[in-house]
């Protein structure tokens, strides 16, 4: 049988576009508004009726130590459950930035992450990345010299904003 040479990759891009959501965004159905109905309607596929949403910013609500509510991100939840060791400051590699910076010069309009990796070698360096779980997370510690957009394959490193 004829298989689409993209499945996987466009399944994996699916996976890391409905993760990255689900992870950020809390949905909800408006208040007061009945749940949707799980029918559907059947034709060629099986679809949805149409339903309203509520989408929020994911939080997550702790106690303090005084006994009241405090609201976070998960993500500031998640940093602040790491061990010290674990979170690293801003790599101060003289090198590295000047790679970045030379790079970006050439290309003001950015380029994919895979493209920075093969043109600024130390990127691929274990000694730099010793600290951080990816070069993703590397790029990110340098606000000044790049910004980052996207998410998985299509990560593009960017010049910082003005």
């Amino acid at each position: 049988p004829r298989v689409c040479l993209g499945e996987n990759l466009a399944r994996t891009e699916l996976f890391i576009f409905f993760t990255s959501l689900l992870q950020r965004l809390k949905f909800s159905w408006p208040p007061g508004a009945p749940p949707p109905n799980m029918d559907g309607v059947v034709t060629l596929v099986r679809s949805p009726f149409p339903f309203d949403t509520v989408k929020k910013a994911a939080m997550t609500v702790e106690q303090t130590e005084t006994g009241g509510p405090r609201v976070r991100s998960y993500k500031d939840a998640a940093l602040a459950n790491l061990p010290p060791s674990a979170i690293k400051g801003p790599s101060t590699n003289p090198q590295l930035t000047d790679s970045l910076r030379a790079l970006l010069a050439q290309h003001p309009n950015g380029v994919s992450l895979s493209q920075a990796r093969r043109s600024c070698p130390l990127l691929e360096d274990p000694d730099v990345l010793k600290n951080y779980t990816s070069v993703r997370h590397l790029l990110a510690s340098f606000p000044k010299f790049v910004r980052l957009q996207g998410v998985g394959v299509q990560t593009r490193v960017l010049p910082p904003l003005p």
